[in-house]
């Protein structure tokens, strides 16, 4: 579906930086994203490529979506997860 006439143009999902116990949920993760690629929003999540935060950002990316990635800048110091496929916004949260 890529309908532009709604008023939502992007969704913003924060979810598991690691893969969890079941298969299942990177699976939902990805299918996740397509869907958000399909509908033809722009995806805002946590930055990092692991786990299911990152599935939901490889299927929005693989579907030919868009990511905005947003990443504090103390994670980002501590050696944090490189952002897909560029980089991740850096916000001060102590600001």
């Amino acid at each position: 579906m890529t309908d532009q006439s709604h008023s939502i143009r992007s969704i913003c999902v924060y979810c598991g930086s690691r893969p969890g116990s079941d298969p299942s949920h990177m699976a939902a993760g990805r299918a996740l994203g397509k869907e958000i690629a399909d509908y033809g929003l722009r995806l805002i999540y946590g930055g990092g490529t692991k786990g299911i935060m990152g599935a939901v950002a490889s299927g929005t990316l693989s579907n030919g979506g868009q990511v905005t990635g947003i990443i504090p800048e103390i994670l980002d110091r501590h050696g944090g997860d490189p952002p897909l496929p560029r980089p991740a916004q850096r916000v001060d949260c102590n600001a």
